[in-house]
């Protein structure tokens, strides 16, 4: 499958990967370095911080949910650094309705943030990931909030590989516009354009065991 990134269902990572329980100062680091996987709970808001307060000219995220005071802290000082901050959330989370949706957003744009819901096209905005400066990309099972970095068995992956940076960056910017995307990148497993296929060729890859974490 050569080097395949994965973490909603399970994470497959064939290539050195670093594993981190207490977050180091994070750096955007040149793309040979292997991605560092940390591990919830445990890490807390750490590396999303630091990766954040390291931006220099844009944050573009997209998170199913964002209620962390934490994370409203450090989007207001990206901005007041003149960076860039957008968001796509999700308009109505399960069990939450939209009225949770206006709060959220009330708050975030009070720190200075740019959010917008998720194209219609999409049955719900589930994906967590941010992309810093076009260089670092932030791939997370965690939602922004108190049980996502606190409570719940979380990853938090910093992927530096251009490729797939590039690729998600594409993916934000067309569901910002509203428009209909199709990941191209065959290393990233993206639902709904993909995630079937990949994970089918992945399990029945399969040569001793198959270990899955997920929630049901």
């Amino acid at each position: 499958l050569g080097r395949l990134l994965f973490i909603v269902v399970l994470l497959v990572t064939p290539v050195a990967a670093e594993i981190v329980r207490v977050p180091p100062k994070l750096t955007i680091a040149p793309s040979t370095i292997a991605p560092q996987i940390f591990v919830e709970p445990g890490a807390g808001t750490g590396p999303v911080l630091a990766v954040i307060d390291q931006a220099r000219e844009t944050v573009d995220c997209t998170v199913y949910l964002v209620t962390h005071p934490d994370i409203f802290e450090v989007f207001s000082r990206a901005e007041a650094r003149g960076v860039e901050v957008r968001l796509i959330t999700e308009e109505e989370p399960f069990g939450a309705g939209r009225n949770f949706f206006v709060t959220a957003r009330t708050q975030l744009v009070s720190h200075g943030v740019e959010v917008r819901d998720g194209p219609g096209s999409l049955g719900y905005v589930h994906a967590k990931y941010c992309v810093v400066d076009h260089e670092l990309a932030l791939i997370t099972t965690a939602n922004f909030t108190r049980s996502g970095f606190e409570k719940s068995r979380e990853f938090i992956v910093v992927d530096r590989e251009p490729s797939d940076v590039a690729e998600l960056g594409k993916i934000f910017e067309a569901d910002w516009a509203g428009r209909r995307s199709r990941a191209r990148d065959s290393e990233l497993v993206v639902s709904p354009d993909n995630s079937r296929v990949k994970i089918e060729g992945l399990l029945r890859a399969a040569k001793q065991s198959v270990d899955i974490v997920m929630e049901v």
